[in-house]
């Protein structure tokens, strides 16, 4: 059987398993409905997904008028166990309640899997008899492909988001990106999780039109440490009211996320002032030309005209004016645009080169604002570079860089089954040989073979006492774990400030094998961080992973298993002396007990100059604390210097054709080096390497060499057992995704068709870095070979065993020049040609 089959067969086993639980409740106290499955009725198989749950008491009932209850959503988890997924509500009569669940979705669900949700009474934190039941199944509307990125919209405008689904053609042509984006729009504020681990899904949130008051609470907490996660916040400014209170004390509960200042508002600015940072015609038809209101942020050529409260400039106007603003928060960010983006006049507008488009245009705007690279063509351009022959025809090979075999393989605890294999293979052969054939020749020989019924018992019992031996030899008696993680730290510099509400965390996601001796249910959870008052304490997750593309055996004993989903950092699983895949996300401090990270040198900090010649240098020394060698190290220099945007491509005559040249096409953004580091040891200071300006260490041209070339024109890899690449380079792809070479799907006029390739990820969309490439940085990346897990995990009270590859990140934000970022008249976006810069010759 083949292996998709074999999935979706142990899919439809798993929903008959559910399926078959116990009757629900008889008499029906308690009528249940489904209000949202996922963020915005949108979810993503493999992902943990939130599901909104309409609870109504029925008149008939014979509840209290307040009734304690406890709601659970039933999963099958990785080993087909039943995670009981709830929470404890209060129900009153003649009311409706609501309330968030969540859980993991199998990698394989599929439109119409059903899930039993059921109500019981509840006191005393135990439940009593059920009071309702409801089997829900995932809508196929919703159902976001697992290999698709998702960006959610608040608000009923699409802002130009939606070009960032791929347009295609059909017929061999290759794509324009690695992977489609899905835009989630038309959300209202109350369609959002009250947890942030509903939210993690999304790469980005865009919000225009809706009032950030409308959150509760519980939201605003959930958004809060979303972001400070990793995820990106991007707000639109309405043309004529203040709804996020900018400049204004009390008005938001994120506030203090906010510029303190209003931005200066700027009237009838015509669009065609906007088009260098809108779009990549050069202007838009004379009968198009209408005037916006634009809401400005400061000067780039002003010093004293500058953003506050860690913003800094991230898209100007030739004249200067910032409409774009970014800071950090945590590992994610929060973008601030001074356009009204909602407006629907930018929905549709004839551009010079006769397309009717709307703005911005994706990859000229929003590329930026992401971090991505890859091209956002129409379908009518693509159209029109399909009737002169400009599309790249060839299929690209697809490579599958982030499955499941990709992190089991590694964590995998197979040795000592292996061991256990061999030994009864050899037993039994040996009882066979004496027990059998063997053992009745040697007593014919001896003329013995009326004895044979005793030496059949005697080799029965001391081949049982060998086994019984044995199996306690090879028996595992400790908890142990087996990892790979990926650690991040963002470091700040000497002198920086920083609110106490946003602490300096390191950030880690692992995939782990967590191996429990003896039977019963153990407790595994994440031990929260010391107190960090005013910012409440992360909520650290940890679940069952299911690995996708992989078929896992599960036990014929299924069991059950109450999860809080209050608290996502505790589960208590069911122990048969196996082990279980789980996930972790945790933000906290690494404890003391397990090392230190990477600092920069208090006597050398880092620094960038200029040199004679007005060319960035990098100077500085790293020191490790770290509790070993760090390995395979890779150094990735950012610099202030943005590569030219990308036009319209001109005739003959001077007119502009509906494509890019072809030497333009999926530009990086910025500038920069990347060096192969060798080690960094603990105690030995490491300088960083002085040749930046070397053309052979091209940060576009070594992702190109290092995780792109090899894969064109060649038959689809995938992370195997014994893997064709070793993990440390697909953990890396995985850490420049978006940032990694788009498909060629354009080609010089006459030429053949190039190779090209196509990544696909199916996991681990959290350690993707691409984000950083839009501002200047220092990225180190290393490797702890044979490392303690950083996450601080307690087995049943208990740190146990660990040992695995840990991943770390450091990065370090570098101070914006403006006057090099911004130094060309082309929008802010230019100052190295992309065809000059992947020559090496820098201007």
């Amino acid at each position: 059987m083949s292996s998709l089959p074999r999935r979706l067969l142990l899919a439809a086993l798993a929903a008959f398993a559910l399926l078959a639980t116990p009757a629900l409740g008889q008499r029906t106290d308690v009528v249940i409905e489904v209000e949202r499955f996922g963020a915005g009725d949108h979810y993503r198989p493999g992902e943990m997904t939130g599901v909104l749950i309409a609870l109504t008491p029925t008149p008939e009932s014979e509840l209290d008028t307040a009734t304690n209850a406890w709601v659970q959503w039933e999963v099958v988890n990785a080993d087909g166990d039943v995670a009981e997924r709830g929470r404890p509500i209060t129900l009153t009569k003649g009311q409706t309640s609501r309330v968030w669940l969540y859980a993991p979705l199998d990698p394989n669900t599929l439109p119409g899997t059903a899930w039993p949700v059921r109500v019981f009474a509840y006191e005393d934190g135990t439940r009593g008899r059920e009071l309702g039941g409801q089997r829900i199944a995932a809508p196929g509307s919703g159902r976001v492909e697992i290999i698709e990125g998702m960006i959610g919209v608040i608000g009923q405008s699409q802002m130009g988001l939606n070009q960032l689904r791929l347009a295609r053609l059909g017929g061999g042509v290759a794509p324009t990106a690695h992977e489609d984006t899905m835009l989630v729009w038309g959300l209202r504020p109350r369609d959002l999780p009250d947890g942030w681990e509903g939210l993690r899904g999304l790469e980005a949130i865009a919000w225009s039109e809706e009032l950030p008051q409308d959150l509760s609470a519980p939201q605003v907490a959930a958004v809060r440490e979303w972001i400070r996660r990793g995820g990106h916040l991007i707000i639109s400014l309405p043309e004529d009211t203040n709804p996020w209170g900018l400049g204004e004390i009390g008005r938001s509960r994120f506030e203090d996320l906010l510029p303190t200042r209003r931005p200066r508002k700027d009237e009838d600015v015509p669009l065609g002032t906007l088009m260098p940072v809108l779009a990549k015609a050069r202007a838009v038809r004379s009968d198009a030309n209408f005037s916006v209101s634009l809401h400005v942020f400061g000067d780039v050529r002003a010093p004293e005209a500058q953003p506050d409260n860690q913003y800094e400039p991230l898209i100007a106007l030739p004249d200067g004016r910032v409409i774009a603003i970014q800071r950090l928060f945590g590992h994610g960010r929060i973008t601030l645009v001074g356009l009204d983006l909602s407006n629907r006049r930018l929905g549709a507008i004839p551009l010079s080169n006769g397309m009717v488009g709307g703005l911005p245009q994706a990859d000229q705007f929003w590329n930026r604002i992401l971090g991505r690279r890859a091209d956002t063509p129409t379908g009518g351009e693509l159209a029109e570079m399909d009737t002169v022959e400009r599309l790249t025809r060839a299929s690209p090979s697809e490579h599958n860089i982030g499955v499941g075999s990709l992190f089991r393989q590694r964590i995998n605890m197979s040795q000592r089954a292996g061991a256990g294999l061999i030994m009864a293979l050899l037993l039994f052969g040996l009882y066979w040989l004496v027990a059998g054939p063997g053992g009745f020749y040697a007593l014919r020989a001896y003329k013995a073979a009326h004895h044979a019924w005793l030496v059949f018992a005697g080799a029965a019992a001391l081949f049982t006492a060998l086994a019984w031996a044995g199996v306690n030899l090879l028996r595992e008696n400790e908890t142990r774990i087996e990892h790979i993680t990926v650690l991040d730290r963002i470091a700040r510099p000497a002198g920086s400030e920083w609110s106490d509400r946003d602490p300096q965390l390191e950030r880690a996601a692992s995939w782990m094998s967590v191996y429990v001796p003896g039977y019963g249910q153990t407790e595994i959870t994440i031990e929260p961080v010391a107190d960090l008052d005013p910012v409440p304490t992360p909520r650290d997750m940890i679940m069952s992973w299911t690995p996708p593309l992989e078929s896992i055996p599960r036990f014929p004993n299924a069991d059950r298993y109450e999860v809080d989903v209050r608290n996502p950092a505790a589960l208590e699983l069911p122990a048969r002396s196996t082990a279980t895949h789980l996930y972790a996300h945790w933000q906290g401090s690494v404890d003391t007990d397990w090392g230190g990270l990477l600092y920069e040198s208090t006597t050398d900090p880092i620094r960038v100059t200029t040199d004679a010649r007005g060319r960035e240098q990098i100077e500085g020394t790293l020191t490790s604390q770290l509790p070993g060698t760090l390995t395979d190290v890779k150094i990735i220099w950012v610099w202030n210097q943005r590569v030219r945007s990308a036009r319209y491509e001109l005739d003959g005559e001077g007119r502009e054709e509906p494509w890019v040249r072809a030497n333009q096409s999926g530009e990086m953004l910025n500038v920069g080096r990347m060096y192969g580091g060798g080690q960094i040891v603990p105690g030995v200071p490491y300088p960083l390497p002085t040749n930046g300006q070397a053309a052979n260490l091209n940060l576009a041209v070594n992702i190109d060499e290092k995780y792109v070339n090899e894969f064109e024109g060649t038959s689809s890899l995938a992370p195997t057992p014994g893997g064709q690449l070793p993990t440390e380079q697909y953990l890396e792809m995985l850490s420049l995704y978006q940032q990694l070479r788009p498909p060629k799907y354009m080609r010089p006029p006459g030429q053949p068709s190039p190779d090209t390739m196509i990544a696909r990820r199916y996991l681990a969309r959290e350690i993707d870095l691409s984000h950083w490439f839009n501002r200047p940085c220092l990225i180190v990346i290393g490797y702890l070979q044979d490392s303690e897990c950083p996450i601080p995990i307690a087995v049943n009270g208990s740190a146990p065993q660990s040992n695995g590859l840990t991943m770390v990140r450091w990065i370090m934000p570098l101070g914006l020049d403006r006057s090099i970022a911004f130094a060309s008249t082309d929008a802010g976006t230019a100052g190295v040609a992309g065809d000059a810069e992947r020559g090496g010759t820098d201007r």
